[in-house]
């Protein structure tokens, strides 16, 4: 079957805890390591590189969003708020990562970036061999 995680927190009107929640959400590996079913999206989760299978909108590269599984496998919503845009995800350049070294060699949405771009958004939520692409300019 697949694992469950505790990854949701009942709390009450005064904040305080009542229960821990399961949920059963198939793992995966970006970069298309350990892909996941057609219509869904691998989201890394946390710093320790966490990664679940998600329902996904499918939004493309550089359009808006707003929420994590707005965009289509392969991509990220990077920007706050109502400013978000889906950008490619990449293995960060010179990162201790988790995978073999053929990712380091990989091509859009198999660690690297589309043609003109580069990987340099990072996040601070998320492991730090994990990063966006973008433009030079920023764009």
């Amino acid at each position: 079957g697949i694992a469950g995680a505790s990854d949701l927190t009942i709390v009450n009107d005064k904040g305080n805890e009542l229960h821990e929640v399961c949920s059963y959400r198939e793992r995966c590996k970006p970069f298309k390591v350990e892909p996941c079913k057609a219509g869904q999206i691998c989201l890394v989760e946390d710093k320790l590189g966490t990664a679940s299978c998600l329902s996904s909108f499918g939004k493309g590269l550089r359009q808006p969003c707003t929420f994590a599984n707005e965009c289509a496998d392969g991509l990220i919503c990077a920007g706050s708020g109502d400013g978000g845009v889906c950008r490619m995800l990449c293995l960060t350049p010179g990162s201790n990562h988790p995978f073999d070294a053929g990712v380091e060699e990989g091509g859009p949405y198999m660690g690297g970036c589309p043609t003109g771009e580069q990987c340099r958004i990072g996040f601070s939520d998320l492991p730090s061999w994990l990063s966006a692409c973008a433009l030079p300019d920023g764009g």
